[in-house]
């Protein structure tokens, strides 16, 4: 299991770190696809910015959760909760990222 946490940590640090403007046009799904006249209304910068801060959180806050309940409950719980912290942020990801495109 800690292989499996460890690989997905990496996996999402990743994205967080590599993603830039420069390509993100190649890269980031649904901006890839915008025309660019949508591009320009687009904040690119600040939802980057945006992204790689969830992306961090999201991969340290899941795996601290699954280190404590490891400790607390054993494994299986643990491997439990820690899919559910990483399944519940995104509504959150979805609806914070909206206010990204400036209309």
């Amino acid at each position: 299991m800690i292989i499996i946490l460890l690989l997905i940590d990496f996996i999402l640090l990743g994205i967080a770190y590599c993603m830039n403007p420069k390509n993100a046009k190649y890269l980031l799904s649904g901006y890839n696809t915008m025309s660019d006249k949508e591009r320009d209304s687009f904040d690119i910068i600040n939802y980057l910015k945006f992204m790689k801060s969830f992306f961090i959180k999201i991969s340290i806050y899941s795996t601290m959760l699954f280190v404590f309940c490891d400790y607390l409950y054993g494994e299986e719980t643990a491997a439990i909760v820690w899919v559910i912290s990483l399944t519940v942020p995104w509504p959150y990801f979805i609806i914070k990222s909206q206010k990204f495109y400036f209309k």
